[in-house]
């Protein structure tokens, strides 16, 4: 006889009340399988009406209230040290395998289905992660610029906030070289950027007008692409005199969107950055595969009850950011793989509790990624990693004695949190020796993961 996997699924809330009812509606609503699952909900002292919302779902959940906001690491054990205490209480069955998922999510009907199977296939499976989509749908533009004259950089204005008609107008997504940016302003695009903009509803048309704007000293040709699944096609030709502004409206069919992908798995570099593969690529089915990659991503973790247990939980000093990371790696000095499956999906809001890039993302990513270097690099970047954050201290601490409403504090936060807990960095630094734990990040993790067979 086959056993029954027990899930146990841990969704943290804090503020996250516009997200509750559909999250756990969709949990609630899963294909099981042979699998059981408990839905869990941990409040980290939210000041919202989370609660009232809470009160009136008629989904069956255990409610667990934090007094007061934890963070990510602190509030997850929390709810698993009061998960097992009722279950030691009541006689419930006990987990096989715990589930921490963001309470910002929508997961699809067999999301827990494909990971069961996994876990079921491969004992020395410890952690799987699941494909994680950005909630709405996107329109995907690129540019193609052409100046009529030769010259060193060539470039394009899109002025902002946007205007249009079921579109998100603010924020958009920008991405060149590859690399995301946050911008604020104007935009300025070159030839490989990639423009993002969110649809509001995904049934319906969308408008747009875009403002483009020459800062070019000659004219330029401007063609703009909209970048489906099926490809790329051109939607507009223009030519701009230098300094010309050009209003460009545009319609589009809800065939003409496309989702994209925020997180198949995550990689490691060498400094100890991590980040999400496939992120910001349209969902063409290039990761609908099962391998073993680095690390998982907290969005969507499931961990053996087992392993979690032996490796005391998340570490709490992570108040938010890479103590997913931090637990990925530590599972496999144990022995143990990280395993991302396609095949299990969800849709994700992606920071509907923090904002991203807001004051609160990088006081959290800065700080922890100070943590998570300690735990993992080798010992000269050490050595660097802290020199480096000493310096910028020094130089954050001069300009807030200048200007006490400066908010660029991060380096100052982080390295004072460094100094305070001194001993628990030195603890870090043995753990390091004892184990080399910087061998598992010490060659640069490309974007693709390792099949397995699974």
């Amino acid at each position: 006889m086959v056993k029954v996997t027990h899930f146990e699924v841990f969704v943290l809330n804090y503020n996250g009340s516009p997200y509750l009812e559909e999250c756990l509606d969709s949990l609630y609503s899963l294909e099981r399988g042979d699998a059981t699952f408990t839905i869990n909900v941990v409040d980290n002292c939210s000041t919202d009406n989370s609660l009232d919302i809470l009160g009136k779902l008629s989904i069956p959940f255990n409610l667990f209230l934090s007094k007061k906001n934890l963070g990510f690491s602190k509030g997850n054990n929390f709810g698993v040290r009061e998960r097992l205490a009722q279950i030691k209480r009541e006689g419930d069955k006990e987990p096989d395998v715990y589930v921490f998922l963001n309470n910002d999510t929508v997961v699809a009907k067999d999301w827990l289905i494909a990971v069961d199977e996994v876990f079921r296939a491969n004992p020395e499976v410890g952690i799987v992660g699941s494909k994680s989509i950005f909630y709405s749908p996107y329109l995907v533009f690129s540019f193609s610029l052409v100046p009529d004259e030769n010259v060193k950089e060539k470039s394009l204005f899109l002025e902002m906030p946007l205007e249009g008609k079921n579109v998100f107008t603010s924020p958009p997504r920008v991405k060149m070289k590859n690399k995301p940016i946050a911008p604020v302003g104007p935009v300025s695009l070159e030839e490989d950027s990639l423009f993002f903009v969110p649809v509001c509803k995904p049934k319906e048309e969308a408008e747009l007008v875009f403002v483009l704007r020459n800062p070019l000293l000659t004219g330029i040709n401007v063609s703009i692409f909209l970048n489906t699944v099926n490809g790329k096609e051109k939607v507009c030709s223009v030519w701009l005199a230098p300094n010309d502004i050009r209003w460009l409206p545009f319609k589009f069919k809800p065939y003409n969107y496309s989702f994209l992908i925020q997180n198949a798995g995550s990689f490691v570099r060498a400094n100890c950055d991590a980040g999400d593969r496939g992120y910001l690529e349209i969902d063409c089915g290039q990761y609908n595969c099962t391998e073993e990659v680095k690390a998982i991503c907290g969005v969507s973790m499931f961990i053996r009850a087992e392993l979690f247990n032996r490796l005391n939980g998340f570490d709490e000093m992570y108040f938010a950011y890479f103590e997913d990371t931090d637990l990925s790696l530590r599972s496999q000095i144990e022995g143990m793989k990280c395993v991302y499956t396609g095949n299990s999906v969800l849709f994700h809001h992606h920071c509907g509790g923090s904002g991203e890039f807001s004051e609160y993302f990088w006081k959290n990513v800065i700080q922890s990624q100070l943590i998570i270097s300690s735990k993992f690099m080798r010992e000269e970047k050490w050595k660097e990693k802290v020199a480096f954050y000493q310096s910028h201290y020094m130089r954050e601490r001069e300009q807030y004695k200048i200007d006490r409403t400066y908010s660029g504090k991060h380096y100052l936060r982080a390295f004072e949190f460094y100094l305070k807990h001194k001993k628990y960095f030195e603890r870090n630094r043995l753990y390091h020796r004892k184990f080399n734990t910087s061998r598992l990040i010490e060659e640069e993790t490309s974007n693709q993961g390792t099949n397995v067979n699974l």
